[in-house]
């Protein structure tokens, strides 16, 4: 069996583009490192953080909060549907996990009203839209937003 390079693939996730249909996009290797490299420069994710696994594996945000935990040494906190679903548990988990890197939408903190304040400081990254800063201000005073 040849040996494996930088050019093969490491995953395929499925997207809806621009279009609506869709269509699987090949991640290589390389790619996958450069970015998952980049990302926790970016972030500053250490063997001593804890970074929520939140998306749906069927997202490509799943692949980035795995793989910056695991290509950091950092633990990897799970997060299982009934804290996925509800915004105030989440905030109640992120505390209780002492997480320290998060991947959410901004639609979920608009839409989750008033959270209380946390006792610890998670780095907030945010993708799937572009965050109104006003109506997730208040709730994320607690947080560094990235």
């Amino acid at each position: 069996m040849p040996a494996l390079t930088a050019q093969h693939l490491a995953y395929v996730i499925y997207t809806s583009g621009s279009t609506g249909t869709p269509k699987g996009v090949m991640v290589e290797h390389c790619g996958l490192i450069n970015l998952i490299r980049d990302k926790i420069a970016q972030f500053d994710i250490h063997s001593g953080s804890r970074m929520l696994q939140f998306a749906s594996l069927s997202f490509d945000a799943s692949v980035w909060e795995i793989m910056m935990a695991l290509g950091s040494g950092a633990s990897l906190v799970i997060a299982v549907d009934i804290v996925r679903q509800d915004p105030l548990r989440l905030w109640h988990y992120l505390e209780q996990q002492a997480v320290t890197h998060a991947c959410l939408t901004p639609a979920l903190l608009r839409d989750a009203g008033d959270l209380p304040a946390l006792t610890i400081t998670p780095t907030v990254i945010f993708g799937g839209e572009a965050p109104q800063c006003r109506a997730i201000s208040g709730t994320l005073s607690s947080c560094e937003a990235v």
